[in-house]
């Protein structure tokens, strides 16, 4: 019993969870944060990507 008592394996084991739980629960709050921005610059690009006018120059490109 002392031995168990007195060993270090389980308390390193528990670091270890705590360390790596801790990471993932970063990692999902930074992803949270980020959606929002990612999905309004998206929004934002392809709104000055519609209003665009496209031209057509002779000789460059693919014809037909």
């Amino acid at each position: 019993m002392r031995r168990l008592l007195l060993g270090e394996e389980g308390a390193v084991t528990v670091d270890w969870v705590v360390l790596t739980a801790a990471s993932i629960g970063l990692a999902l709050v930074m992803m949270a944060a980020m959606t929002s921005s990612v999905s309004s610059v998206g929004t934002s690009v392809e709104g000055a990507l519609t209003e665009v006018d496209v031209v057509e120059i002779e000789g460059v490109g693919y014809a037909p």
